[in-house]
């Protein structure tokens, strides 16, 4: 598969700006720079404006994920990206089992397709549910 160019990458976001001026060029180029292989550029730029007319897109993001906006002929080729590091097997921009994790409030949201155990903070201190004062606080 042919890889996206600096130059594609740049053109077809000031496209899809002016389509949706909401689209920064930045947020689209960071986009397109962190999923460079593509089936064709034409086929891109067909996938992408088919999202930029969709009111209910409210990023870029869509634009790279599998579905109807991509034509037929190349909807078995899209690329699925780095795979989550912490769920083998799925795909980082669109793992279920992070988004299972999001719901369930196991997962902060910035962390879907990351690794959370990279960024886990300490686990609260035993009991901490039954201690109505917090440590080092004092009571009147």
């Amino acid at each position: 598969m042919p890889e996206l160019n600096e130059r594609q990458a740049t053109m077809l976001a000031h496209i899809l700006n002016n389509i949706r001026p909401d689209w920064t060029i930045n947020s689209i180029i960071t986009l397109l720079s962190k999923n460079r292989t593509i089936p064709s550029f034409a086929d891109l730029t067909i996938a992408a404006i088919t999202k930029a007319k969709d009111p209910t897109c409210k990023t870029p993001a869509p634009i790279m994920l599998p579905g109807k906006h991509w034509p037929e002929t190349t909807r078995n080729q899209i690329p699925t990206g780095p795979e989550c590091p912490d769920h083998t097997g799925h795909p980082a921009n669109t793992c279920g089992p992070c988004t299972i994790d999001i719901q369930l409030g196991d997962r902060p949201p910035h962390l879907h397709g990351k690794n959370l155990h990279q960024h886990k903070r300490n686990p609260p201190q035993p009991g901490w549910r039954n201690n109505p004062t917090p440590t080092g606080s004092t009571t009147n």
